[in-house]
């Protein structure tokens, strides 16, 4: 895993992007676009091009890795990406989130600080 706190959403240029699904067509597979946008980084964190994200040098990255038998709680609100190696079997369980908490609106005020506090922003298209 790669995890990054919640702190560093003004470095990660966060989009809204639209939302999809797989879908099976025939013997195959087709991404199927759907109305809702989503908030997503293009920032790869476990190699992330500089050149393109200049600010993700100020980020703070945390590097795990889950063995055999062990459980990694993830915080709300963290961005991470995941690789996995071999045959692997994930189990996720989503806790309801606390709406009411200092953390999230510190989070909210990181947003808005960050040009980010609009949820209702158009869809980036051009990078899909």
């Amino acid at each position: 895993f790669v995890l990054m706190p919640p702190t560093d959403i003004a470095w990660l240029q966060e989009k809204q992007f639209r939302s999809a699904q797989y879908v099976r067509v025939g013997n195959g597979f087709a991404v199927e676009e759907e109305d809702e946008a989503v908030p997503w980084i293009e920032v790869d964190p476990a190699a992330p091009q500089l050149s393109a994200a200049p600010d993700f040098q100020r980020c703070s990255p945390v590097f795990v890795e889950v063995r055999e038998g062990e459980t990694l709680f993830l915080p709300a609100l963290w961005y991470h990406r995941v690789t996995q190696t071999g045959i692997t079997i994930a189990v996720n369980r989503w806790y309801d989130m606390d709406f009411q908490s200092p953390v999230f609106f510190l989070y909210q005020h990181v947003r808005d600080l960050a040009g980010l506090g609009d949820s209702e922003a158009r869809c980036d298209t051009d990078s899909n």
